[in-house]
């Protein structure tokens, strides 16, 4: 699939979450607050992996935010499917679950976070459990959040079998009303002991709930 149609489908996926969003947005209570930690939200995503070495992929996701302890401990679920373009070409379906630890401290809101998860692979059984811990700050402008981090992941297997890898990412979102957002990221992915990496591209909507 042409970078192009990539394109066109993740605004394809945009323009109908936004769609959804403005109807929710009629029959739910809002939820205000700058920022996003310390939300209640789900989102709707899709983003394009580009490969130094070997074409690109794609990847569409969806996730729920949830305040655990105000001010203090948010948890997360997501589910993504990424399908890859070139050879070889493989299927992920990623399960997932993280914690987010922050703190306000001078108008932005300092985080760390732990995650863990399960990857199947569509033409294989080589399935796993995958783990990552980030950090990062969140700062919030108004409507605007501005949330730069980094995050190492790796899997579960023995060392020098293991995938380990470095990202760093920068995230944009803008809350249009009391209920709905957009947001857009892009990052660096960096694989440890391996000359591949990779620029993300992420777009999406949020709705709170």
């Amino acid at each position: 699939m042409k970078l192009s149609n990539k394109i066109t489908l993740a605004l394809g996926l945009l323009l109908a979450g936004a769609t959804y969003a403005q109807t929710t947005a009629t029959t739910s209570t809002p939820t205000t607050g700058p920022g996003l930690m310390g939300q209640r939200y789900a989102e709707f995503g899709s983003g394009v992996h580009d490969f130094k070495l070997a074409g690109d992929a794609t990847l569409l996701g969806v996730g729920a935010n949830l305040p655990v302890v105000p001010s203090l401990l948010d948890a997360g679920v997501t589910y993504s499917y990424d399908w890859t373009h070139g050879s070889p070409r493989t299927h992920h379906h990623t399960f997932g679950a993280s914690a987010t630890i922050y703190t306000p401290l001078n108008g932005v809101k300092p985080f760390v976070g732990i995650g863990a998860g399960w990857q199947t692979h569509r033409h294989n059984s080589d399935d796993q459990g995958i783990w990552n811990a980030s950090a990062g700050v969140e700062i919030p402008a108004g409507d605007f959040t501005l949330t730069p981090r980094v995050t190492y992941a790796s899997d579960f297997e023995a060392p020098g079998v293991r995938m380990e890898q470095w990202n760093w990412a920068v995230e944009a979102n803008y809350w249009a009303n009391s209920k709905a957002g957009v947001f857009a990221a892009v990052g660096r992915s960096d694989l440890l002991h391996r000359s591949e990496r990779s620029w993300n591209y992420q777009i999406g909507v949020r709705v709170r709930l």
